[in-house]
């Protein structure tokens, strides 16, 4: 008997992409709230939204426990969330999925304005694009049940991988596998590029025994040139299909390099199409990460952050800011 393979069906047409009426008035006044020399600005305008802090905080750390993601209704205050809005192809009805907005430094809305809150490097502000079937009965909006895609092919390219429960910001490979597994991903294949030099022994003895059979771990820096074989693009080119859930990781700490390989993710709408999911650090020069970054003499601000970030929104991609 021949086995039948299920394909998965196309994702749904993307209308629009809807930034919250926060992300809107933080695109109109990034500058003037973030730019070198507007001093505690920024923190001024987050502590003024405390509530919409507590409401994205509290509503996304609610969302990824349960793995119900982008289609929690309980995500559905417009003052804050942002949305991608779908054509339902089999109702023909609109159904979108959350986002969290783009405002303040663009990562955990407490980091760094709240005193005696470490949220720097925490990563409970991110809505990712999957649900978990258990919530389905829950809390899911009806109209986009249907954008739930079981048993998809789901993929991460991790540039600037650490270890699997090490990194200079924490293990994101661990946090990366148990949400996830949270969000109903039971088999995730992993791609890894890691500059600094680790014992291949000892990387493979952290990770959980699941994960090995569709774990690839490159050991050499993730190279820029887009002709050479050890560009993570070409990888994804030819590893990935549409209708895969494709996620990746941008965050090597080298901003020339990370810079090139934006420029060219953003000149390829072709591969734009094949990533659902992207997640990068962006160094600029904004004040309240002197320290962490050092970038006082970086070119590029915090509004370039605003208008890289919605630009690849309004294409249709989930790209988040990665602490």
């Amino acid at each position: 008997m021949t086995k039948r393979i299920m394909t998965p069906p196309p994702p749904p047409p993307l209308l629009r992409y809807e930034p919250s009426a926060w992300e809107q008035e933080w695109i109109e006044h990034v500058s003037e709230w973030s730019d070198p020399g507007t001093g505690g600005a920024l923190c001024d305008r987050m502590r003024e939204a405390h509530a919409r802090v507590a409401a994205w905080d509290e509503g996304v750390a609610t969302s990824q426990k349960s793995g119900c993601g982008a289609l929690d209704s309980r995500l559905r205050d417009d003052a804050v969330f942002s949305r991608f809005v779908y054509r339902n192809t089999c109702t023909d009805e609109e159904a979108s999925m959350a986002i969290e907005p783009l405002a303040g430094l663009t990562r955990h809305p407490r980091a760094l304005c709240f005193p005696g809150e470490d949220k720097l490097i925490d990563r409970g502000y991110l809505v990712l694009g999957r649900t978990s079937p258990k919530c389905a009965t829950r809390v899911a909006e009806p109209a986009a049940l249907s954008m739930a895609v079981p048993d998809q092919r789901v993929l991460l390219f991790d540039l600037g991988a650490s270890k699997y429960t090490s990194g200079g910001g924490g293990a994101s490979q661990q946090w990366f596998v148990d949400t996830l597994k949270l969000h109903g991903v039971t088999k995730l294949e992993y791609w890894g590029w890691e500059a600094h030099g680790e014992d291949p022994i000892k990387v493979w003895a952290e990770l959980p025994g699941d994960l090995k059979p569709y774990y690839h771990w490159i050991n050499i820096p993730a190279h820029p040139d887009p002709d050479s074989s050890d560009n993570p693009w070409n990888f994804i080119r030819s590893v990935a299909k549409p209708t895969d859930h494709v996620f990746v990781k941008l965050d090597i700490d080298n901003s020339p390099i990370e810079f090139q390989f934006m420029q060219q993710l953003q000149a390829d709408p072709e591969l734009q199409l094949l990533i659902d999911e992207m997640f990068f650090e962006h160094h600029v020069n904004v004040e309240l990460m002197y320290r962490y970054w050092h970038t006082q003499r970086e070119a590029q601000r915090l509004s370039d952050t605003y208008a890289m970030v919605g630009g690849l929104r309004r294409k249709g991609m989930r790209f988040h800011s990665w602490p």
